[in-house]
């Protein structure tokens, strides 16, 4: 089930969670966490992005991710097990499967990770602004 992250700030104070801070010659400022927003849901025959809640929980039962490497859009590789999407717009973003299959997933602004075996992204149909996309195994 794909989903999003984006980074809030460490210095929100949250109950039970202490702020973390890091001073420098800088100034001081928090420590960045992921906060998981929405995940992509198949509604009718559609997905759509919805929030994260009791009804619609964040998948935790994979193992975890080995290695990453850089998808070059529009360049066939050897799919790994999801993608990982960096975008400073939401929007779409348009996926070759290992099958060749092509599907369009919501993306937000900040981390989504898309767990299908791509083979690359396609440019044409992608409406999101992304500044990076990883191959995860």
């Amino acid at each position: 089930m794909p989903f999003a992250a984006k980074t809030v700030d460490r210095t929100i104070a949250e109950p039970g969670l202490e702020a973390a801070v890091e001073t420098t010659a800088y100034g001081t400022r928090g420590f960045a966490r992921m906060a998981i927003q929405s995940i992509a849901k198949l509604v009718g025959d559609v997905w759509k992005a919805v929030p994260v809640s009791a009804d619609d929980p964040l998948p935790t039962a994979a193992r975890g991710y080995r290695s990453a490497t850089a998808i070059v859009v529009g360049t066939n590789q050897t799919p790994g097990r999801a993608v990982h999407v960096i975008a400073t717009v939401a929007g779409l973003v348009k996926v070759r499967l290992a099958d060749d299959t092509e599907v369009l997933f919501p993306v937000i602004e900040g981390v989504t990770i898309l767990p299908v075996e791509a083979k690359t992204i396609v440019a044409a149909g992608t409406t999101a602004t992304v500044t990076g996309y990883l191959n995860l195994a």
